[in-house]
């Protein structure tokens, strides 16, 4: 046969040598969707563990400069709250913020159901509010009750890029873990 190559006389002389850790390359190549998710969830925990700092920060020393209506600073003052923070009070609402962490996801929110009870110096009230939906109202605010929207958790998202900062702190934190678990591979 003309111009064809011919393979059988070099089959004996073709060897392939493998070099490194192919047993660990394999190994990493076979779980790593499962690395990429567990990477995935863990840069979710850093942008959470960040953004519920900096959301703390804001609150307790009013960042923004929310200011309150001129009867509810007297009340607050004459309860023992410092009128100039708009979003602290007894330290409830930010002890209420948690990270929860699912399997695929890690979100930053507000612990429900509990109710909240301001100073009351001896009154005999029940809370009707829980602090979430305290939070609502807070962040939306309410013109039936005359509170003006005090936006922390929008206003502290902003501050840390939107969805561009969050976005880039995820990715490095994501290739920081990502680059980690590959080092040494082959």
């Amino acid at each position: 046969m003309y111009g064809a190559l011919n393979l059988n006389n070099f089959t004996n002389q073709i060897k392939i040598e493998l070099h490194g850790d192919w047993g660990r390359a394999r190994h990493t190549l076979r779980t790593l969707p499962l690395e990429m998710l567990e990477a995935s969830v863990k840069a979710q925990e850093t942008v959470a563990r960040k953004y519920k700092k900096k959301l703390i920060h804001n609150m307790r020393t009013n960042r923004f400069g929310y200011s309150l209506s001129p009867d509810y600073m007297f009340y607050k003052a004459n309860k023992g709250g410092d009128p100039t923070k708009a979003g602290y009070w007894t330290g409830l609402y930010t002890q209420s913020i948690i990270i929860e962490k699912g399997r695929t996801r890690v979100n930053v929110r507000i612990r429900e159901g509990i109710r909240y009870s301001p100073p009351d110096h001896g009154r005999k009230r029940s809370p009707k509010l829980t602090i979430d939906q305290i939070a609502i109202v807070l962040e939306k605010g309410s013109a039936s009750r005359g509170i003006s929207p005090k936006p922390f958790w929008r206003d502290t998202y902003l501050e840390m890029g939107g969805r561009r900062g969050i976005g880039s702190t995820f990715v490095r934190s994501l290739s920081q873990r990502v680059r980690s678990r590959v080092r040494g591979v082959v």
